[in-house]
């Protein structure tokens, strides 16, 4: 138990001392805030180490966190003690969530990169519609087909089967693909962002193609179809 939470807890400093993962921060964020004004609930599906549930409490929002991942949810609850936060949980469940019929609807619905490991993917989009209130915001976060060092990736995997994180991940969608999946699933796309681009393999793509080719990631913002 105690190897699970000292490994989450490693992956939750990533925040403070790996630059794309300070990034991934500011992005992130600065995304929030621009979409939860008005938010009174949210859920953070994936959360890890609570890293976005406890910044969407700071604002006021009541947030519950899921993931699967036991040792991600004992290092939540244990700095959601040491912090004496009220209006934030976290229940470990694998997505999608099997009992998701009966908890209720929210404001804010966010997840970041979490859908690239996810099998159901449909099932999940479908959760996630369900649970977003008629006028809420959807953000999530996922790997951009398009990226030059996403192309390498997946190269370098068919070839030598490295890196090895690459056989836990499903799905990889580039801009077009993921706006029309989600659009089956009833969400319209409000924002594309891409981000992480500080490889050297990123940065000379970003010379000849632009952030397209450069951002590692992408952050998409959604809401429901009217």
């Amino acid at each position: 138990m105690a190897n699970l939470s000292e490994h989450a807890g490693r992956f939750a400093e990533k925040y403070v001392h790996d630059k794309n993962f300070i990034q991934r921060y500011r992005v992130w964020t600065n995304a929030i805030d621009r979409y939860s004004e008005g938010a009174a609930t949210a859920y953070d599906m994936g959360c890890g180490p609570g890293i976005f549930s406890f910044y969407m409490a700071s604002k006021g929002i009541q947030t519950t966190g899921y993931d699967g991942a036991k040792g991600m949810i004992e290092l939540c609850n244990s700095l959601k003690s040491e912090r004496n936060v009220n209006n934030v949980e976290f229940r470990e469940a694998m997505l999608p969530i099997a009992e998701y019929a009966s908890m209720p609807q929210v404001d804010l619905i966010i997840s970041s990169s979490v859908l690239e490991y996810i099998d159901n993917i449909h099932d999940t989009l479908q959760m996630f519609n369900n649970l977003l209130k008629p006028n809420g915001k959807l953000i999530v976060s996922f790997p951009n087909k398009d990226a030059l060092y996403r192309k390498v990736e997946v190269s370098l995997y068919s070839m030598v089967r490295k890196p090895d994180y690459f056989r836990y991940v499903k799905n990889i969608w580039n801009k077009n693909e993921a706006e029309d999946l989600f659009s089956k699933f009833g969400f319209h796309m409000v924002e594309f962002i891409y981000y992480s681009d500080r490889s050297l393999i990123s940065r000379i793509a970003g010379m000849a193609g632009g952030e397209k080719r450069a951002g590692n990631m992408t952050l998409m913002v959604f809401d429901k179809k009217k």
